[in-house]
């Protein structure tokens, strides 16, 4: 951090818990930034121009989990704020999001569970402006064989977790996400046979619902 940033930090800590508050945040800011390199700051920028120009997305995917569990699917993308996986072995459960919420069916119990999408590690990818930086959480990047890995970690509050994207670095695609929650539970989805730039029907993004059922 540079003398003239760290001077403004120390008078700015004599006025109101207010003012502390805001300036606090952009000195959190600013070490994240003075930390970063300039080939992380390229690769993220690179990334985040790939994906900015991606409309629509259709792809298979596998998904590995911690336990060594696979399932698949296929999954549907439409930015901004529209994603829908669907879960076809075990042929079970689909995610589907909307600006505000994130909407779990599972169509054996016949239930929908709905979250806020802030509490997921999609809100990055979905919002209109793609950003990977950002005061809520820490971003690092790396090119290694290839492939363009960027890394978004937030330890505390909503959105928890370690949420890492890694892109093809000719390329600029999407390849794979993988998902480490608060207790190190690590999930793996790669994506086959992707689409780009798709027409997708709305009816893939519509809420979920069933009717209650007649006991009579």
């Amino acid at each position: 951090m540079s003398e003239n940033v760290m001077f403004w930090c120390k008078m700015m800590r004599k006025f109101t818990l207010y003012f502390s508050a805001i300036f606090m945040l952009f000195c959190s800011i600013a070490t994240a930034q003075s930390t970063r390199t300039v080939e992380e700051s390229q690769l993220i920028s690179k990334a985040e121009a790939a994906f900015s120009s991606l409309s629509s997305l259709r792809a298979e995917f596998i998904q590995i989990s911690a336990d060594g569990a696979i399932s698949q699917g296929i999954i549907y993308l439409r930015r901004p704020y529209q994603l829908r996986l669907d879960y076809i072995n075990p042929d079970s459960l689909s995610l589907i999001t909307s600006k505000r919420v994130i909407y779990i069916d599972d169509k054996i119990g016949k239930q929908v569970d709905v979250y806020p999408l802030s509490e997921t590690p999609f809100a990055p990818i979905l919002r209109d402006e793609v950003r990977f930086t950002g005061p809520e959480f820490t971003t690092k990047a790396r090119l290694e064989s290839g492939v363009i890995s960027i890394e978004m970690s937030r330890d505390t509050g909503e959105g928890a977790g370690r949420l890492t994207l890694e892109f093809n670095a000719d390329t600029g695609r999407l390849m794979r996400w993988i998902i480490i929650d608060t207790i190190g539970v690590k999930t793996t989805v790669s994506l086959q046979n992707p689409v780009y730039d798709v027409g997708l029907e709305n009816k893939l993004f519509g809420v979920p619902s069933y009717e209650p059922e007649n006991n009579n």
